[in-house]
């Protein structure tokens, strides 16, 4: 968050030691004698994002907003709430949006591909991702988006991989712990993805994540297990023949 000499600093430090509720009231009085501060709008908004209600996180961006239309926080996490909700036109404009002020923000860059990803179209999200990796090889939430990606195109190795890089430079989010559950569960190793879920809901214990490791402890059941994998070699072995079909027809056009 960039900070000048109006910043709620003592409102930024409890945020950053997960004083939820503190952090809020001091952000809160800072208003009393700052109104336009939009740092203290972003704290209240964050603060409402990991204690759960998404609806009053929206409505505190989007007041830093109404301040400055080119808040970086702001516009980065309305356009994530309207793609973790599907609202995938009002994503697609303020996504926009913020690459004109910000084109260089590799997580802008990242979340772009996560919408492509979520329309089921994988080159462009790849596309996406390799571009925010190129600006912030670090980028972990870009090598969570490569893991989901190669997971599944059945390239699970390189999947691993990308998970290895992502948690290699951040393990105190709990929304990257959650997209790797999902990279994971892809793959078919269900025992990581609850322990995944679990590292989630321990940084940020919300309906939506304890919703998600309650799926993902059903999924962990041997008749389920035995079901998905039944699936995925059908898959794979589809997958197997449209390659091999691909490469007869481009020996016959060889020909």
């Amino acid at each position: 968050m960039k900070m000048n000499i109006y910043t709620p600093v003592k409102a930024a430090q409890l945020f950053e030691w997960r004083r939820y509720n503190e952090a809020m009231e001091e952000a809160m009085q800072h208003l009393q004698f700052d109104p336009q501060s939009e740092d203290a709008f972003c704290i209240i908004a964050n603060c409402w994002h990991f204690k759960g209600d998404n609806e009053k996180e929206l409505k505190f961006y989007e007041k830093a907003l109404k301040i400055n239309p080119s808040n970086y926080n702001a516009l980065y996490n309305i356009s994530r709430f309207y793609l973790q909700t599907d609202q995938f036109e009002a994503f697609d404009q303020i996504n926009q949006t913020a690459l004109s002020y910000y084109p260089e923000s590799s997580y802008l860059h990242v979340a772009r591909g996560w919408y492509y990803f979520e329309r089921n179209d994988q080159d462009a999200a790849q596309i996406c991702a390799d571009k925010a990796l190129r600006i912030d090889p670090d980028n972990s939430f870009a090598h969570a988006l490569c893991s989901q990606i190669a997971a599944v195109r059945f390239e699970y190795r390189k999947s691993r991989y990308h998970e290895k890089r992502a948690l290699a430079h951040e393990h105190e989010d709990p929304d990257l712990w959650s997209l790797l559950a999902g990279a994971t569960i892809t793959r078919g190793d269900f025992r990581r993805t609850v322990q995944m879920a679990e590292q989630a809901v321990s940084l940020s214990p919300t309906p939506s994540f304890i919703r998600q490791l309650h799926s993902y402890r059903i999924a962990d059941h041997w008749w389920y297990r035995w079901s998905f994998h039944i699936t995925i070699f059908h898959q794979r072995l589809f997958k197997k023949k449209l390659v091999t079909l691909d490469l007869h027809i481009h020996a016959y056009a060889r020909s």
